[in-house]
């Protein structure tokens, strides 16, 4: 999955917003993730009414372009973005 973004630009000319545009505006902003999920499971039943399973599985989730591009150090600005700004990949195990 590839993701990148324009050019932003703040609510105003203020100094905060036109700083922080600019640094975001000059970096890279081209992303690549690599997704594959899988999941296996195994059950064994030695008796009618006895049953024993296990599992194992693997997700990878790509953040939001709210996640991943969050440009302004402004306490307002930046507060309405979360701070997962990576993929994340989930291993879960049940027994």
């Amino acid at each position: 999955m590839s993701t990148s973004t324009a050019p932003v630009q703040g609510y105003s000319s203020l100094p905060t917003w036109a700083d922080d545009a600019a640094a975001f505006n000059a970096s890279h902003h081209k992303r690549n993730d690599s997704h594959w999920d899988v999941t296996a499971m195994a059950s064994y039943e030695p008796a009618k009414g006895r049953r024993y399973e296990a599992g194992v599985a693997r997700k990878t989730r790509s953040p939001s372009l709210y996640e991943r591009y969050p440009w302004s150090t402004n306490t307002m600005a930046a507060g309405m973005n979360n701070f997962l700004g990576m993929a994340m990949v989930i291993w879960a195990i049940r027994i």
